[in-house]
């Protein structure tokens, strides 16, 4: 296993319903919101059977839903942990030499 992580936290079922409780949460219709992202209707059955998703569909539901991927991967219960560091920071510290 990786030194950074268990990789068996990221639960494809228990993301998924993060997305739904999340979308309930903000009076969003998973058929509308899956639409307007254009992706297939049935990706959020699949995610719960097991099917993963690509980062980028998983960051454009998180965007969608006003939520961090981190909390749609059960990693923080916070849904706004993403506005908590400035995105300036954030690049800053990647590009650091």
């Amino acid at each position: 296993m990786h030194k950074g992580g268990d990789y068996s936290l990221y639960d494809l079922n228990n993301m998924a319903n993060m997305i739904r409780l999340r979308a309930r949460i903000q009076k969003i219709k998973l058929g509308d919101m899956l639409g307007d992202l254009e992706l297939d209707i049935n990706t959020i059955s699949e995610m719960s059977k097991g099917r993963q998703v690509a980062a980028t569909t998983l960051a454009k539901i998180a965007d969608y839903l006003d939520c961090s991927v981190d909390y749609l991967l059960g990693r923080t219960d916070n849904p706004q942990a993403h506005r908590d560091v400035p995105r300036e920071k954030t690049l800053d510290k990647h590009h650091e030499v």
